[in-house]
């Protein structure tokens, strides 16, 4: 048995798509849309895809586009979109169906070590003007992880008793919830898996961070773009803080927020080419 048909047997899924089968598929003049997970890539991403359209052509951050929440249908009718928006709330205000659908994941602990340090430094000094160009929760939420050693497992345990329900969206499973609706104020379970490995069939590709250029050259292929030469990897952590992924202690702190997007992302993983 393949590592994928373990993986569907094991959540009792019949039929699944496997990423592999885009890998010779030609999306050559479909809209763009990119999920844009944090802390998985994503800026290089943008980057790359952003070449290969004028400006007039495409919106990135569209959580943030006025027209978002006036106007989706101006955004409809771009040719390439990306944002840090789940798949059930693009759903409800584009038409998927006309779009080449992308997306990437990152290993768990690191997406969850980079986001948390990413937030952090919202309330570091001389990062006032970021700082305030968030909502309030995340301010709170950054002044939070700013009083906290990271580099001491027992403060993390603290912080992570304490989270607020924003919060907890922000950094419990996100990679899962992304896929899938999860209501406010519950944890993500192994059915919220079940369903986000399901629904990651509606998406034509999805690469992860760990090995990028490979995405970014199929996603060029797909589409028909000229064979890309060398990436630029951008918006690279380069403070951790202290936070030590190579410590026992600390994964068995952080494990409950990465439990079940190890579960999508070993099935991920396993469905690539290669």
């Amino acid at each position: 048995m393949t590592k994928t048909s373990s993986f569907l047997s094991r959540f009792g899924i019949g039929k699944a798509r496997s990423t592999a089968e885009f890998t010779s598929t030609s999306f050559a003049g479909r809209k763009l849309l990119f999920m844009h997970i944090a802390k998985a890539a994503g800026s290089t991403v943008n980057t790359f895809f952003a070449k290969h359209y004028s400006e007039n052509q495409y919106a990135i951050h569209i959580e943030s586009d006025e027209r978002w929440q006036s106007n989706p249908d101006e955004l409809n009718a771009l040719r390439f979109l990306s944002g840090h928006i789940s798949l059930p709330m693009l759903s409800q205000k584009l038409d998927l169906e006309s779009y080449y659908k992308v997306t990437t994941m990152r290993e768990p602990y690191a997406q969850l070590c980079s986001h948390l340090v990413w937030i952090k430094k919202l309330a570091m000094p001389g990062e006032d003007q970021r700082f305030l160009r968030h909502p309030a929760y995340i301010q709170v939420f950054a002044r939070k992880l700013a009083a906290i050693d990271f580099s001491v497992p027992e403060e993390l345990k603290t912080l992570l008793s304490s989270l607020a329900e924003p919060e907890t969206r922000l950094i419990e499973n996100c990679q899962t919830r992304y896929f899938t609706f999860v209501p406010p104020g519950r944890s993500v379970n192994g059915t919220d898996t079940h369903k986000a490995i399901e629904a990651s069939a509606t998406f034509d590709r999805i690469g992860i961070a760990e090995s990028i250029n490979s995405f970014l050259k199929g996603v060029a292929s797909d589409m028909s773009w000229p064979e890309p030469g060398a990436f630029v990897h951008e918006n690279i952590t380069q403070d951790f803080y202290g936070l030590d992924l190579s410590d026992n202690k600390t994964r068995e702190v952080l494990l409950p927020l990465v439990q079940h997007d190890t579960e999508l992302y070993e099935y991920i993983k396993s469905s690539l080419p290669g």
